[in-house]
Formats: C-alpha cells, sequence, structure tokens
C-alpha cells in the first residue's frame, strides 16, 4: 500500500470555505469500456470497510469508478462545543481494485464530490457569504467548483443563475443540472448549450443520460421516474418512456443504470431496450457481516458495481464488483431455489458459502413474486392452487423456500422428502446440537419434512408480574385477566385475527380434539368468536396499544423480550397466541426450506441446507437480530447480553449499546421462551380466509354467534377432511 501523501495547504474555494488538510490523486487509465456487455456475468469483489474517525460518526458517502481505481467520498461530522455546533470533513479514498487505500484526500467541508473526471473533483456549492445570507437556503446562489485531485487546489468555479443540484461526467464534457435547468459544457469549462423546462423537474442526481450525442433526461414524479427527450437547439422536453415502460418499473435507477432483485441493466432510451450487465445468481454477493440497514447496489459504469452494507452499529463496508473474464459458473448444474422476496441472513450465507466451496453445482435463487404475488389473503389463496398446479406440471424448485408453503402437508402429499434418513447418515449432523424445543419439533411424528436456521417467536408478551414465568393462557384466562385489572386485551388484533391465531397456527391437532364432540366444538367455538369480539379492535374500538394486557411482538433477542427502559425495568415473558385450551407458541422462520421429491440431486439439496446448521452461519444469523437453532450459539448470546467483557465477536458490535447488561432473570425468561415454542407457523391462506371471512358476517351480515359457530364448524370439519382426514 501507498504511503498517504499529507498535505497542509488553505485554498479559497467557493465551497463554504473549504479548507484542505490532506491531499493526493485516484489515478486515471487508459483502459476504455467495453461496449458490449450483454450476457458476461462474472464477476469478482473486494471488501473494504470505510475508515473510522476518533470522535466523528460516518455520515454521507459517493462512488465513482475512475477507470483504475474506486473513489470514495465519506462526510465525517462530530460535535463541536467550542463553536456550539457540528464539525464536518470530507475524506475522499481511493481504493485501487485489490481493495488496497492508496490515497487520501481530506477537505473540512460537509459536501461530497458531484463528479471525478480526469485530474479533477467537482462539486456544488455555496459561498460562506450567501450562506450567511440565507434565511432556508431557497434562494443560494450554487457554483460548480473544480478542485485539483493532486494538490487540492481550486481549478474553477463557475456560477448558476440557478439553484444546482448535480455534476454529471457525458461523453464529452459535462453537465450542471438544477430543478428546471441543465446546462452543457466542453472539456474547457465553456457553456456550449442550455436548457429550462418549468413544467418538469429533473432527477436531483444523475438526471441527464447521453446516448450516441442525444441527450435524455431522468425526471421525478409523484409515482414514478419519466425519461425525457431533450432538444437543446430547440430547447424542447419531449417525453419518451415511463419507468413502468422499460422492465415492469425500475429500481435503484441511477442515470442510465438500475437495479432489480436479481441483476443490473443498463438502458438504453434510443431503442428502448435494456441490456443486463451483472446477472446476480452468476456472481458470488456476500451478504451483511452485521445487523444492517437495507443494502444498496450502487453502478459505476458498465464493468464495475459496488454493494455498500450501512451497519447499525454506525460502521460502514463497501463491496467492489468487477467484471472478470475468466470466472464462469454458468456450466454448473443449477440447485433451484424458490420462495417469495429476498432470502434472509441463514439462507444467504448458507447459498454464499455452498457456491464458493461447490465447484460442480451452483445454488441459485428463483422468485416466485412477479408470477404468484399478491395483495390481499383472498389473491394468495387463489395464486396459491396456481402455483401447486405450476409444480405439479413439472417446475417445481429443488428446494421450497419461506413460509407461504405448508410443508407437512406437502410432505404427506409426496410434494416435499423426508430429510430424516440423510439427517441419521450426515456424521456432521446432530439434533443433540440443537435447542431441544426446535430439535422436537422438527422430527416430531418420525419424520422431517422442513428445517430452518434461524427464527423468531411470533405471538404476545405478557408482564411476569400477571401471568408468571411460565404463561400458558387460555382466551379466557385472557379475558378475566383483562377484565380485572380494567385494560384491553390485546393491542391491534381484529376479532378475525384473535379466532386465527387460536385456530390456524396448530389446526391439526386442534381439530382432531373437537371432531369427536360437535355440539363441545360448537359451544367452543362460541365461547372464542364472544371473546374474540369482545376484545378485537374495530372501527368503534380502537383500544389496546401500550396500555394493553397482551402487547403483540416478535421476539428475535433477549432486549426484544424485555423491557429496554433503564431502570425499574418491567419484565415481560413470551405468551404465544391465547387459544381454547391454553397457548400457541409460534415460531417464524425466514429460512424455512424442504427439498422437492422432484430434484434430481436431493443429496446435494441436504449439502447446501446444512450449511445453515454451521458454526460460520449460526454467528451470523445471531448477528442479523434472529434466534439460531443450535444450542451453543443461543448460550453465546445469553452470555453477551449479561456480561459487555464477552462481546468480541466483531459480526455482533451493535447487538447491545455499551452500557445494556441483561439480568439472569431476564435471560432465563428468554431461554424458557425458547423452551415453549410448540409450532412452526405456515401461511394457511384458504384457513385464514375461512376464518376471517365467517367473523366478518357479524357486522357485514347482522348474524349470531351461534349461527357464526354452527357454519364455521361446518366450514372448518371439510377442510379438515380435505386436508387431514
Amino acid at each position: 500500500m501507498n504511503q498517504t501523501v499529507i498535505l497542509k495547504k488553505r485554498i479559497a474555494l467557493l465551497l463554504a470555505g473549504l479548507m484542505v488538510l490532506a491531499g493526493a490523486s485516484c489515478k486515471r487509465s487508459s483502459k476504455s469500456p467495453n461496449s458490449s456487455t450483454e450476457g458476461r456475468y462474472g464477476y469478482r469483489y473486494v471488501e473494504w470497510e470505510v475508515p473510522l474517525k476518533e470522535g466523528y460518526i460516518i455520515g454521507r458517502n459517493r462512488i465513482f469508478y475512475d477507470g483504475e481505481a474506486y473513489c470514495v467520498a465519506v462526510g465525517y461530522a462530530k460535535t463541536d462545543e467550542k463553536i456550539a455546533g457540528e464539525q464536518f470533513i470530507t475524506d475522499i479514498y481511493s481504493v485501487n481494485e485489490d481493495g488496497e487505500l492508496t490515497y487520501t484526500l481530506e477537505i473540512a467541508t460537509p459536501q461530497i464530490p458531484n463528479m471525478v473526471k480526469d485530474d479533477t473533483f467537482a462539486f456544488i456549492g455555496s459561498s460562506k457569504e450567501d450562506m450567511a445570507a440565507s434565511q432556508d437556503g431557497s434562494e443560494l446562489s450554487t457554483y460548480a467548483v473544480f478542485v485539483d485531485r493532486k494538490n487540492g487546489l481550486e481549478k474553477k468555479a463557475i456560477p448558476t443563475d440557478y439553484q444546482a443540484t448535480d455534476i454529471v461526467q457525458l461523453e464529452s464534457g459535462f453537465a450542471i443540472t438544477g430543478f428546471h435547468t441543465i446546462e452543457l459544457y466542453d472539456e474547457n469549462y465553456q457553456r456550449t448549450a442550455r436548457i429550462d423546462a418549468k413544467d418538469v423537474t429533473f432527477k436531483h442526481d444523475h438526471a441527464i443520460i447521453e446516448e450516441n450525442g442525444q441527450y435524455f433526461a431522468v425526471v421525478e414524479t409523484q409515482e414514478e421516474s419519466e425519461f425525457y427527450a431533450l432538444d437543446f437547439a430547440t430547447g424542447k422536453v419531449t417525453k419518451k418512456a415511463s419507468a413502468y415502460d422499460i422492465d415492469g418499473g425500475l429500481r435503484n435507477q441511477e442515470g442510465k443504470y438500475y437495479f432489480n432483485r436479481d441483476a443490473e441493466y443498463k438502458i438504453d432510451l434510443l431503442n428502448m431496450q435494456t441490456k443486463k450487465l451483472a446477472d446476480f445468481s452468476e456472481i458470488n454477493v456476500r451478504p451483511a457481516k452485521k445487523p444492517s440497514f437495507s443494502p444498496e447496489y450502487i453502478p459505476l459504469d458498465d464493468e464495475h458495481f459496488a454493494r455498500k452494507y450501512d451497519y447499525f452499529d454506525g460502521t460502514k463496508e463497501i463491496l467492489f464488483f468487477q467484471y472478470d473474464s475468466s470466472i464462469e459458473y454458468t456450466s454448473r448444474e443449477k440447485i433451484t431455489i424458490g420462495g417469495f422476496g429476498g432470502s434472509n441472513a441463514a439462507l444467504e450465507w448458507a447459498i454464499y458459502l455452498f457456491n464458493i466451496e461447490n465447484d460442480e453445482y451452483r445454488a441459485v435463487y428463483v422468485d416466485f413474486s412477479d408470477e404468484f404475488g399478491w395483495h390481499t389473503p383472498q389473491d394468495a389463496q387463489m395464486q396459491t392452487v396456481r402455483m401447486i398446479k405450476y409444480f405439479q406440471e413439472g417446475n417445481a424448485p429443488d428446494i421450497f423456500y419461506g413460509q407461504v408453503f405448508d410443508y407437512n402437508y406437502m410432505g404427506r402429499s409426496r410434494m416435499v422428502i423426508d430429510m430424516l434418513p440423510y439427517m441419521e447418515n450426515d456424521v456432521e449432523f446432530s439434533f443433540d446440537d440443537f435447542s431441544p424445543s426446535i430439535a422436537s419439533l422438527l422430527s416430531k411424528d418420525g419424520h422431517c419434512y422442513q428445517v430452518f436456521g434461524s427464527y423468531w417467536l411470533n405471538g404476545y408478551r405478557g408482564e411476569v408480574e400477571y401471568f408468571g414465568e411460565n404463561p400458558d393462557i387460555t382466551l379466557s384466562d385472557m379475558d378475566q385477566k383483562a377484565e380485572e385489572l380494567e385494560i384491553p386485551a390485546v393491542s391491534m388484533a381484529t376479532p378475525g385475527d384473535i379466532v386465527a391465531e387460536a385456530i390456524m397456527y396448530d389446526f391439526p391437532s386442534f381439530w382432531a380434539s373437537q371432531k369427536a364432540d360437535p355440539a363441545a366444538a360448537k359451544a367452543n367455538l362460541q365461547s372464542m368468536i364472544t371473546i374474540a369480539l369482545k376484545h378485537g379492535i374495530t372501527e368503534q374500538n380502537r383500544g389496546g396499544g401500550a396500555e394493553s394486557l397482551l402487547d403483540i411482538y416478535s421476539v428475535g433477542s433477549i432486549r426484544s423480550l424485555q423491557d429496554e427502559g433503564l431502570s425499574n425495568r418491567t419484565r415481560y415473558a413470551y405468551m404465544g397466541f391465547p387459544s381454547l385450551t391454553g397457548s400457541v407458541h409460534v415460531l417464524n422462520s425466514e429460512s424455512l426450506v424442504a427439498i422437492s421429491t422432484s430434484s434430481k440431486h436431493p443429496e446435494v439439496c441436504w449439502q447446501l441446507i446444512r450449511q445453515m446448521f454451521s458454526d460460520e452461519v449460526q454467528k451470523m444469523v445471531v448477528a442479523g437480530g434472529r434466534i439460531p437453532v443450535k444450542e451453543k450459539w443461543v448460550e453465546e448470546m445469553c452470555a453477551c447480553a449479561m456480561d459487555p467483557a464477552r462481546r468480541t465477536i466483531p459480526e455482533w458490535t451493535g447487538l447491545y449499546s455499551d452500557d445494556y447488561e441483561a439480568t439472569p432473570e431476564e435471560v432465563e425468561d428468554f431461554r424458557r421462551a425458547i423452551r415453549s415454542v410448540d409450532a412452526i407457523c405456515a401461511y394457511d391462506w384458504r384457513l385464514f380466509n375461512i376464518i376471517v371471512d365467517e367473523m366478518q358476517s357479524f357486522y357485514s351480515q347482522n348474524r349470531s354467534v351461534e349461527q357464526i359457530a354452527a357454519s364455521l364448524y361446518e366450514r372448518l370439519n371439510v377442510y379438515y377432511d380435505e386436508n387431514y382426514g
């Protein structure tokens, strides 16, 4: 790594009085981009952590590629008591294609460069005098300021008579853009053309696209982005296309590039076509190492892009991807994993590790959201029927993924395999390593149709003071306690929700116990319906919330179960969902998977799934805010929660604040919650619709509780016989 060059030069910039403290250069390459990248999906990446500065927090940042190195501009801020305000510094780092830091330019300003071109950084800024005189910033006169990358000295400052928002590099020269104005400049900083469009608002960043000498603008509307053709000779601005005309709507669009769930694309507005630059199923994209906000893809040029992770502890990490023609995965046999939306940490890490360690097979994710997505439970029921038919026609993935599917039902229907034989023959796998309740839940009834690597607990939490340490309550218990304490029973649950939650999560066992005595079953339903109508939230009854007896809560850690107050904090116990004879303790798993009976390689599928139980992945599960299935990592979670000195795992930075220490009682409450689980959540929309439809008839048809209970009994009986009889 080259030594960072330290300079101290004072310069008279118009960017709020910038002061250069350290200077350097990002090198310019003579390489020309390849004009055709269709089908070229082999990429390699390097990892780079954004440096921390003592006393500062990391703020805004922007990434460029100059042809040879990545340039990362990072804003830092800290509170300065001497000036009773904040102090800002922007560092512009140069990182080579091996991930090595080569140069750093440090500027005392909150501004981030808008453009990196040749030997120049370009900023949008205002003078200190204008900033001091402006009340709200709306009348600021702005400048495009160009700085020498080698020594930090100002090269050029171009004043504008509008509020400039961005500087964009073009094939020849650059453009300065504003909300309603775009100006073109040549390499010598001479303006060559200008267009004003008062009826449209250009995008704040990357507003202009150049295609073979023709210009297009990205326009922001309330609903979507739109693309307009620019005629600088006549001043006309003509709509060319909307975002929905291109690939059904653009995501993460920046200029002529955009990303969807599975690939990076380039827009060709001349021909209204898109070109795929990077197929993520053919690229090893390493998941986040710590608890993270949604990752962000950033286009750089036709052969480079970046993925940025913003972590909850305030740190940032960037993965730089570069096309590499020597990488080729398309010849490997695919193991398809089909589900809805993005996967979670356990499955993402399992796929990643499988793909980097296996040179014969490659796991790829297949998203069914576009073809079989829904917006309502009724849509879900219809789409599920369509999807099952689609699978039965030979289109099933090798591995099913997600909670949309009822894997126990699919196992009985011979759609997914029993994984117990693979587990029993695998010397690297043992249910003894799992939390006992999870092992029992997965292997009960002598088969194992589904497994998962992470989970959280779904249901209500209630105060230990009211329910004790081992709560297992019925709906009647809930009703009586709410009456006794004179507070609402539940928070944010409709009558239909309360009955559905009591019935559907353990429906086979629940209904099997009811079928023997129809009269008693109808009486039980009447009791459940009466309590649900009494305590469920409607437009006329908006009770609940923080003061309710039971709070709906997702429990993924000790802190999410317990009150996060500092002193005298309330102890909570995990309640599950109150039902007829006790609580149903439901776990949700984003990584729920099953192996299709139609897979040609079930043993390879098991090798992939088993990665979720590796120590490396289980450690990442905790980092992602979920509960691991392996007991030793649960215990490490507990130890770290109680003892800050144990918090040495880098990936767990930020899980707990420095002053947080769980009490032994809170940790034991968490352990009890894990030991209590007895059901795996599967979203059975047909069953849900039956229950909610009947409950809604109380309002829509003015039916009595007795009528609802009688018809609900008949419909549940038919449903049970069709699916479980």
